[in-house]
């Protein structure tokens, strides 16, 4: 893939990213979720019902500032590690987008609030402790079976359902595929602009 001049901006630009109301893969963006120095999250919805992955996703746009080489390859690497992980505690990631000068990545969405969020703000009992943990312990040795080590994670990286309470481990920015077959990952490129993420398979 040529990755020159996806997310340029101008000097002196104004790297104030506003997606309200923006169609991005099909789906309208509706709220920004969280900011941080590399990225920003949003909810977007599909209007007619008819959304590839669902009602609601969320897309992961990487910061206009963010834009040399380096930080749109990582951003990359994150989506294709994540992107060929099929785990019920993990943040599904289905591909990455271009629109215009940005570069975002399509996901899952999980209504909740992070694990530093809801221990500020809940009450969490021991029962709760003790089956979360051991199903993150679960979560991480999936991973590693994988040849995946995630490299962050902290309660800012697991999100809290509400429906439920179970919680979903997601932000690969820093994780490393270490197995041979991990670089048999794919990006397919569709009409519309999406690049779908596929494991090929040996």
């Amino acid at each position: 893939m040529n990755l020159k001049g996806w997310c340029r901006v101008k000097e002196g630009e104004n790297h104030t990213v506003k997606l309200t109301g923006e169609n991005i893969g099909g789906y309208k963006v509706e709220e920004k979720r969280w900011q941080g120095a590399t990225s920003t999250v949003w909810r977007c919805s599909c209007q007619d019902g008819r959304g590839r992955w669902g009602q609601t996703i969320a897309v992961k746009v990487l910061n206009p500032y963010r834009d040399n080489p380096l930080q749109i390859n990582q951003f990359i690497k994150e989506a294709k590690i994540q992107g060929k992980i099929f785990h019920e505690n993990v943040v599904r990631v289905y591909g990455i987008v271009r629109k215009e000068n940005l570069l975002g990545m399509l996901m899952e969405y999980v209504y909740g609030d992070n694990l530093k969020i809801v221990s500020q703000t809940t009450e969490i009992k021991t029962d709760w402790l003790i089956r979360f943990f051991s199903r993150l312990a679960s979560a991480i040795g999936y991973l590693h079976s994988r040849g995946i080590v995630h490299n962050d994670i902290k309660p800012e990286n697991i999100i809290i359902r509400k429906v439920d309470r179970d919680f979903k481990l997601t932000d690969f920015g820093f994780a490393e595929s270490l197995r041979w077959w991990s670089k048999k990952a794919t990006i397919q490129e569709e009409p519309r602009g999406i690049w779908l993420l596929r494991e090929a398979r040996v």
